[in-house]
């Protein structure tokens, strides 16, 4: 059996795009809800990122 399994989620932020831009790219914003990842990019189209950290005493880098 072949299955694509999907998962959705949404949230609504009341504020400014370039509020939530901000706190996109600004990798000290960033770090508050990527569990203290560095985010390592620069933001152009088509670039790499990394996120780099440790949860639970487990290090890891994970790229897309």
């Amino acid at each position: 059996m072949n299955r694509q399994l999907i998962s959705k989620s949404s949230i609504e932020i009341n504020t400014s795009a370039s509020i939530i831009w901000e706190a996109l790219i600004r990798p000290e914003i960033a770090k508050e809800y990527f569990f203290g990842a560095e985010i390592m990019t620069d933001w152009k189209k088509g670039s790499s990122i990394t996120f780099k950290g440790e949860f639970n005493g487990n290090k890891y880098e994970e790229k897309g």
